[in-house]
């Protein structure tokens, strides 16, 4: 069901205000859409700014803790697999804004996007190309 949408939700889009309340700009992209969508764009950010710091367990437990709050409220709660579909055309998305790259390298984006459509969760694995993935394991704990 359509739902009213940021359009266009990532990092860049949500300051901290000094009274210590959350706020979110630039709603030129505001719509009626899939609430997957602005949740897709701040768990892509997320998972890149994990991967970049090399912290292993930011975006699985920012992820959870997220996806958590989200759903206790939600009138439409949305599952993992979900959450990770979005965040994936999120990251493709993202490789092409030129403006974003210059906060992140493709490198990481591409990364994260390995991540997500491989289904693993942070650790360290390699790559179905051999490449060896910093920040990323596979679910099983098996490296493919």
């Amino acid at each position: 069901m359509p739902t009213p949408i940021h359009g266009a939700l990532g990092w860049e889009c949500i300051h901290y205000g000094v009274d210590g309340r959350f706020y979110l700009c630039r709603f030129e992209d505001f719509q009626l859409g899939d609430p997957g969508c602005d949740l897709g764009g701040f768990a892509a950010d997320l998972l890149c700014f994990a991967l970049a710091q090399a912290d292993q367990d930011a975006a699985r437990t920012g992820l959870a803790a997220f996806l958590g709050a989200y759903n206790a409220k939600a009138a439409h709660p949305l599952d993992e697999e979900e959450l990770r579909c979005h965040a994936a055309v999120a990251l493709v998305e993202r490789l092409g804004r030129p403006e974003f790259r210059a906060h992140v390298t493709a490198g990481t984006l591409l990364r994260s996007l390995e991540a997500v459509l491989a289904d693993v969760e942070l650790g360290e694995t390699t790559s179905l190309s051999g490449q060896t993935l910093k920040g990323v394991k596979t679910n099983e704990g098996i490296t493919p």
